[in-house]
């Protein structure tokens, strides 16, 4: 299929541009509620994580009350260090504590966290924290 209009062609450029984005972030769609619970949450540990993984005040004081994951580097140290804080997750070990990750993140159930761990079981430290978490969180979004 050619693309013979002007329209045509800025009608690609904006879909190629939606996708791109998409691939370098992560939205969801939980009630604010939860989001607000979660944010109470991780806030004993929000500027130390912060500083340590080098991420933007920005990001780290709204990504989970606008559900916007930055799929970066800096991101991911950012959870990894945050639920190793908060005891979800073994950095030496790089084992993801299924059991309390269920009792303390307000909305996981343990059907979802079991799938999601098993589903990255071998992602990299850091990462893996944010793939299990952003996992749980897109089921919970369905």
């Amino acid at each position: 299929l050619a693309c013979r209009t002007t329209t045509c062609a800025m009608k690609i450029c904006i879909l190629a541009f939606a996708f791109l984005y998409s691939g370098f972030a992560f939205k969801f769609h939980v009630t604010p509620e939860v989001a607000k619970i979660w944010d109470d949450f991780i806030d004993p540990f929000r500027e130390e994580c912060r500083a340590e993984a080098g991420l933007d005040e920005e990001v780290a004081k709204w990504a989970l009350l606008k559900m916007d994951f930055p799929e970066n580097d800096a991101f991911m140290r950012f959870c990894g260090c945050l639920w190793s804080r908060l005891g979800l997750y073994n950095m030496d070990t790089n084992e993801i504590n299924v059991d309390t990750v269920v009792e303390k993140l307000h909305g996981f159930t343990m059907e979802n966290a079991v799938e999601c761990n098993d589903r990255y079981k071998n992602a990299s430290k850091n990462e893996k924290a944010f793939l299990v978490g952003t996992c749980v969180i897109r089921k919970m979004s369905l």
